[in-house]
């Protein structure tokens, strides 16, 4: 069912800127001798942006640590890398800039206005290339920007609830969670989809997979899947802790899951996650020292013992 969407603020212009591993009977075996391919994308703690080979393991750095840095997000090219950073000086606006990875050099920049809200976060580019969006942090609402045009389209909440996650469709659309569903819809969001009713008290960390038929969410502690029509929901993940952060495998069949650790100091809040691999089935996988499921592998770095650890934002291209 369509209904139209009364709920988003605007559309306003921008100001313009310049344009190896170790194993044992009671842990997950590792991606090493495992088909697992392509290059993982991510955060860690004070180490910076990430880069990593899953099939080589080898690892290297991709951005410096940047504290004024509020996410990334890097071209299914991977010639491109996209950076939403505060601005020294200036807080009232921040820095959104597309970044050419080959050889560093600045193809645009946006200045973006942070309005009445602490900032955005998490940055995503479509599939196209043509548009980002982030979420901010308090109070919850969704920007997306089309970049030629330096024009935004503020989403503040549907059907009276706030805008808590979003996540590009590969047609270009856009999924929406509110505290109580799912919902679908494409620029400039004159209409909207409801796609899923939730039932969890809590939930969020929206995925999408490459192929456009499979959504996953952490819901509760675990995470869950369901078709992109919204049926067939499954509990995928267990542990005796929380599983979340996940992304699809660049061919839709794997999902790289975190295993939620809490340690003061370390990560976003005193937290931060481990990093498993398991297949994108619909089979439910428990990831659990002594109790895992088979086909449930560590993530590990060359000439590392432990899984590789990730502040929650993490992507995985060919």
């Amino acid at each position: 069912m369509k209904k139209t969407l009364h709920t988003f603020v605007g559309i306003c212009l921008l100001l313009a800127g310049t344009t190896g591993c170790s194993k044992n009977n009671d842990a997950p075996e590792g991606t090493e001798g495992h088909k697992h391919q392509g290059t993982l994308y991510y955060k860690w703690a004070d180490e910076g942006t990430l880069k990593l080979n899953i099939g080589t393991g080898e690892k290297s750095l991709l951005l410096p640590t940047d504290v004024k840095q509020n996410g990334f997000f890097v071209n299914k090219s991977q010639n491109k890398i996209l950076v939403l950073s505060d601005i020294q000086g200036d807080p009232d606006n921040e820095s959104l800039k597309i970044i050419n990875l080959p050889d560093g050099s600045l193809i645009t920049e946006i200045k973006v206005d942070k309005g009445n809200h602490s900032g955005f976060v998490h940055p995503q580019l479509s599939v196209d290339e043509k548009y980002m969006l982030a979420q901010s942090l308090l109070p919850e609402k969704v920007i997306v920007i089309e970049i030629s045009a330096k024009k935004a389209y503020i989403l503040n909440e549907i059907n009276g609830q706030k805008i808590t996650d979003a996540v590009w469709m590969p047609d270009g659309s856009v999924l929406l969670g509110t505290e109580q569903a799912i919902y679908r819809s494409s620029v400039p969001f004159d209409e909207i989809q409801e796609i899923k009713k939730l039932d969890f008290v809590k939930w969020s960390s929206l995925a999408v997979s490459p192929d456009g038929q499979k959504i996953v969410f952490k819901g509760g502690q675990h995470l869950w899947m369901m078709n992109a029509e919204g049926n067939n929901l499954k509990q995928i993940t267990h542990s005796a802790t929380e599983e979340g952060a996940p992304t699809f495998s660049p061919d839709s069949k794997y999902l790289l899951v975190g295993i939620q650790q809490f340690a003061g100091g370390a990560g976003t809040w005193g937290g931060y996650f481990t990093m498993y691999i398991i297949p994108a089935d619909g089979q439910q996988y428990t990831i659990e020292e002594g109790k895992n499921t088979q086909n449930v592998h560590m993530v590990i770095a060359k000439e590392e013992q432990e899984p590789e650890t990730y502040n929650g934002l993490v992507q995985w291209l060919e």
